[in-house]
C-alpha cells in the first residue's frame, strides 16, 4: 500500500508513546528507529518530488541529512496547504479530519498529535502563521504566531528563531511550517528564482540540523509551477 501524508501523525505518536486511535495512515518503521530526545517536523510548503529530483534545483543539505538518514515518498491528500498540513498532524484524510480552512482547525473532526502529546504531557509547540497559530491556543503547550507578510524570508526566518526558543524552552516535539518556496512558486515559474528560493530553504535546513534535533522534513503538496 502506498505511504501517504496521512502517515506522518501516527509515526510521530508511537516516538512519544501517545495514541491515535482514529489515524488512518501506519507508523513508518524506519523513521522509529531514528534516536532523540527532541523531534522537529519541518513542513516545507510546496516541496514535493518534482522540486527535490529537480537537477537545477540547490537542496544540497536536504539530499545530505536524507543520504544519512531515511527518505520515503508520501502521496499528497489535497493540492491545498491547509487541509494538507491538518492530514499530516491528525493522521487522517480531509474528509475526517474536516479542515479546508484556518478556522476549522477550531472543531476538527479529530485531534492533532500535538493535542494529544500535550494531553499526555508532553511539551509541544507549532509556530505557523499568526492565525493557524491562535486555532491552536489553549490546545497545546506553545502555539507562536508569525505575522503574515509580503517578506517571505523574513518571515521564514522568524518561524525558525521561534522554533530554535521553544525546543530551547524545553518542547519534546515542534511543528513548523515555512512558506517562502510555495509563495515564490504561486508568482512564477521561473527556475532561477525558484533556485533562489530553494537555496534560501536549504540554509534554514543546514540551521537546523546544528540543533541537533531529531528532525523530518516533508511537503504538503505538489508545487504549483512547472519546473
Amino acid at each position: 500500500m502506498p505511504r501517504s501524508l496521512v502517515d506522518i501523525a501516527p509515526t510521530l505518536a508511537h516516538r512519544l508513546g501517545t495514541p491515535l486511535p482514529w489515524a488512518q495512515g501506519l507508523p513508518i518503521p524506519d523513521m522509529l528507529k531514528i534516536k532523540g530526545d527532541k523531534t522537529l517536523l519541518l513542513i516545507v510548503d510546496s516541496l514535493c518530488s518534482n522540486v527535490y529530483d529537480h537537477p537545477k534545483m540547490p537542496l544540497f543539505n536536504l539530499r545530505e541529512i536524507a543520504d544519512k538518514g531515511h527518505i520515503e515518498r508520501l502521496l499528497q491528500v489535497s493540492t491545498k496547504t491547509t487541509p494538507a498540513i491538518a492530514s499530516i498532524l491528525c493522521g487522517t484524510y480531509p474528509e475526517v479530519h474536516k479542515v479546508f480552512v484556518t478556522n476549522d482547525v477550531k472543531k476538527p473532526g479529530v485531534k492533532s498529535v500535538l493535542e494529544v502529546a500535550h494531553e499526555s504531557g508532553i511539551s509541544c509547540g507549532i509556530v505557523t502563521e499568526r492565525e493557524g497559530a491562535e486555532a491552536f491556543n489553549h490546545k497545546i503547550t506553545y502555539s507562536v504566531g508569525i505575522e503574515d507578510s509580503d517578506d517571505m524570508i523574513s518571515y521564514d526566518e522568524n518561524i525558525i528563531k521561534e522554533t530554535r526558543r521553544l525546543l530551547q524552552k524545553g518542547c519534546s516535539v515542534v511543528c513548523s511550517h515555512i512558506r517562502t518556496l510555495d509563495r515564490t512558486a504561486h508568482i512564477t515559474e521561473d527556475v532561477e528564482e525558484l533556485k533562489d528560493a530553494c537555496l534560501f530553504v536549504d540554509s534554514l535546513i543546514e540551521e537546523v540540523v546544528g540543533w541537533g534535533v531529531v528532525l523530518f522534513v516533508c511537503g504538503d503538496h505538489v508545487i504549483h509551477s512547472k519546473i
